[in-house]
């Protein structure tokens, strides 16, 4: 399956399952739910809707016991220069997991403004593929993590 990382067109969603198509809203909802709208809104340092596509192509494909890890740094855009870079982990969900993801940054030296930690029930296919939210679903954390802005590219580099 082919996946453009150019996520600011209408087009973002092409080759996800219709099904998740249709869900995007709720999808959407869920991710943000426990994050301050007003702060999202006028904050360069809060997950933004490139951030949530680029997680949402992050899940599209991953098997249960795996982690899907990536992490995005800004591009020449004034806006991403100032929000910094951040990092985002699709995985199942399990106690301490989101503690293990601070220590661990902790122990590199490297800070972060903000975390954003839905927990949500999906379905996936046989071939790991996200076909959409159940409330019968399996539970996957979904965890961004903002980091400071001054956050070195060598720092950044550990994490890649």
């Amino acid at each position: 399956m082919s996946r453009s990382l150019d996520l600011t067109d209408d087009d973002w969603a092409d080759g996800l399952d219709d099904r998740l198509v249709a869900e995007l809203a709720t999808l959407r909802t869920e991710y943000f739910e426990h994050t301050d709208a007003t702060a999202v809104a006028v904050s360069a340092h809060t997950p933004d809707i490139t951030s949530f596509r680029r997680h949402v192509r992050l899940a599209a494909e991953r098997l249960p016991g795996t982690a899907n890890v990536a992490v995005h740094r800004p591009n020449e855009s004034a806006a991403q220069q100032v929000a910094g870079s951040y990092l985002q982990i699709v995985t199942d969900d399990m106690p301490l997991l989101v503690e293990s993801i601070m220590s661990l940054l902790s122990r590199l030296g490297i800070e972060y403004t903000d975390v954003v930690h839905p927990i949500l029930s999906v379905d996936r296919n046989a071939e790991g593929v996200l076909v959409g939210l159940s409330s019968a679903g399996i539970a996957e954390s979904w965890i961004h993590v903002q980091l400071h802005p001054s956050t070195s590219d060598d720092a950044v580099a550990q994490l890649e």
